[in-house]
């Protein structure tokens, strides 16, 4: 990666010559998924609460932004073990990207990719209680919905 065309990039962001707040929370909420797909989670995590928070308070109800934070902040929480925690996170995010109907199928697929992860992961950390059922019935709408965006 050119590290100078990332700095600009953010610099760019930072002065404001796109909306300085949603610049900002676009450049926090790149670094937090960066970190969560680098596996540091325990990193990714108070960022994308912040950007969560930040990006509730700044735009406006619906905005597809909003819930695909709380999706990604739930990939954080799976990779924590805090299922629990991570998933209304999980269902919340998906749901309101699925109202949503001006969203690309793309970030729906992978809002609900999180949830069939959510639920292997939470089974085979507790075993017999029923996640591999709902990570059955989550795969198949993933499969419903790469069918019907094709």
């Amino acid at each position: 990666m050119n590290t100078s065309r990332f700095n600009w990039r953010v610099y760019r962001d930072f002065q404001g010559r796109r909306n300085r707040k949603s610049g900002v929370a676009n450049t926090v909420y790149a670094l937090g998924t960066l970190l969560v797909e680098q596996g540091r989670f325990a990193q990714a995590e108070p960022i994308l609460r912040k950007c969560l928070a930040f990006r509730q308070h700044v735009l406006p109800p619906g905005h597809w932004r909003v819930p695909n934070t709380m999706s990604r902040l739930g990939a954080s929480l799976i990779g924590l073990g805090r299922f629990a925690e991570a998933e209304p996170l999980l269902l919340d995010g998906f749901n309101g990207l699925s109202n949503n109907h001006h969203i690309r199928e793309y970030y729906k697929r992978r809002s609900l990719e999180r949830i069939v992860d959510l639920y292997q992961k939470w089974h085979a950390a507790e075993p017999n209680k029923g996640y591999d059922a709902k990570a059955a019935e989550s795969h198949v709408k993933v499969i419903e919905l790469e069918k019907s965006s094709n």
